[in-house]
This record gives C-alpha cells, sequence and structure tokens, in this order.
C-alpha cells in the first residue's frame, strides 16, 4: 500500500488520492492527475529501487 502512495507522490502530479476500501478483503486505490499510466520496470539485482509496481503486481495478480 505504501509503495503505490509514495510513487503517486514521486511520479504523479498533485491532487493525490488515497482510497481503502473495507470488504472481504482490503483494497487500496491511489490516484493522481497525471495523464502518464505507471509502468512496470524489471530492475537490475543492484538496483536500489524499481522492484514496487512489480511486487504489487506479483500479488494482486495471486
Amino acid at each position: 500500500m505504501s509503495e503505490l502512495a509514495t510513487n503517486a507522490i514521486r511520479y504523479g502530479a498533485p491532487p493525490l488520492r488515497l482510497r481503502l476500501i473495507d470488504g472481504l478483503t482490503l483494497t487500496c486505490e491511489v490516484s493522481d492527475s497525471s495523464l502518464l499510466a505507471p509502468h512496470l520496470r524489471h530492475a537490475h539485482t543492484t538496483d536500489e529501487g524499481g522492484r514496487g509496481l512489480f511486487i504489487c503486481a506479483e500479488l494482486a495478480h495471486r
């Protein structure tokens, strides 16, 4: 959840919006006003960042 919010702050455009929906599962929605869609990166083993959206996508897929 924090990875999505952090990415919106770092790369998105204000205003930012965070919405949590409590149902059978907890759903986290993060949005910003940027016209660009986020894209997955495949980080190298020595990279310090670039794995967050990949991890979120893998968890959501499972």
